[in-house]
């Protein structure tokens, strides 16, 4: 896939809306920029309107961290200076900003597709939240040992090591899905594969406080 960026894309724009994240924070947790990111998806491109400095994120859907599968680029949105991505695969995507605070906004979904149009405008950055536990399967109780603990289409993974305990932190408020991957043989060796241990299950960040998981 050929990637071009920071170049301005007329796209067509048929739908706006005003969005935060849907969730209960205080107001110590919240950051209004008093400014706007404003996201704009067509059919092969996602353009990004900044209007303060931010760091950015922006990964595929299919994305997985810790052994680099699938699309991700990190920059930075200049104040003024529209950020175009061009010719981007088909798909959904992750969006993530973050200001020099450390506060941060996840936008998830932004569609990229021939037939779809997409536009968006945010305000708020948030405080982030942890998620915590034991890489354990929802519908077997097995603890997964030696095992990632992460959330796909995002930067955020976690390693559990022999105690099938993790770490994750850093996440932006927002509703997830947490997943599994690790060895198909223990302990780990070359001689067994690395798959999708279990599929998880949803999990509730918020901001400010840990989420924990398989206690």
């Amino acid at each position: 896939m050929m990637l071009r960026r920071n170049t301005v894309l007329p796209l067509l724009l048929i739908t706006v809306i005003r969005c935060s994240i849907p969730t209960q924070v205080g107001g110590g947790n919240i950051s209004d920029t008093g400014n706007v990111v404003a996201i704009a998806a067509g059919a092969d491109s996602i353009r990004i309107d900044a209007n303060t400095a931010l760091w950015m994120g922006i990964y595929s859907s299919n994305y997985i961290a810790f052994n680099d599968s699938g699309f991700a680029d990190t920059t930075h949105a200049d104040s003024g200076r529209p950020l175009v991505y061009r010719d981007l695969d088909p798909g959904r995507y992750t969006l993530i900003f973050r200001d020099s605070s450390g506060k941060t906004l996840l936008v998830q979904n932004v569609p990229v597709y021939p037939d779809s149009t997409f536009l968006a405008e945010y305000d708020t950055l948030y405080v982030t939240g942890t998620v915590s536990g034991l890489a354990r399967s929802i519908e077997s109780s097995e603890l997964m040992t030696w095992s990632y603990a992460f959330i796909p289409g995002t930067p955020y993974y976690a390693y559990t090591g022999y105690s099938g305990s993790f770490v994750i932190p850093g996440v932006p408020p927002g509703t997830y899905r947490l997943q599994f991957y690790g060895y198909s043989q223990l302990p780990p060796s070359s001689n067994g594969p690395e798959i999708l241990l279990d599929q998880g299950g949803t999990v509730v960040v918020k901001a400010g406080e840990t989420t924990e998981w398989g206690r």
